[in-house]
């Protein structure tokens, strides 16, 4: 959850907790652009180098969610049959 991707991080800041997630799973709302708001939430969680990962990648929201996301960090998106995969 959002909140507790917070936590995480304002644990991590007062010294309470040691080290932030280096992988995180995330399974989203799958709603359009709430899905985005827990990726970058996440993203800002992990320590890097991280892994962020997650699944239902077949619904719209997600899909276009993370699609923003990936545009967000300028990173190129996978070509259509690639994706199609998923």
């Amino acid at each position: 959850s959002i909140s507790g991707m917070r936590l995480l991080r304002d644990l991590h800041a007062d010294g309470r907790l040691q080290a932030l997630p280096q992988v995180i799973y995330l399974d989203s709302a799958h709603e359009p652009n709430e899905t985005l708001l827990e990726v970058r939430e996440a993203w800002r969680t992990l320590q890097a180098p991280g892994v962020l990962f997650g699944d239902d990648w077949s619904w719209p929201g997600v899909r276009q969610d993370v699609s923003a996301f990936t545009q967000e960090l300028g990173q190129p998106s996978l070509p259509p049959h690639v994706l199609a995969r998923f």
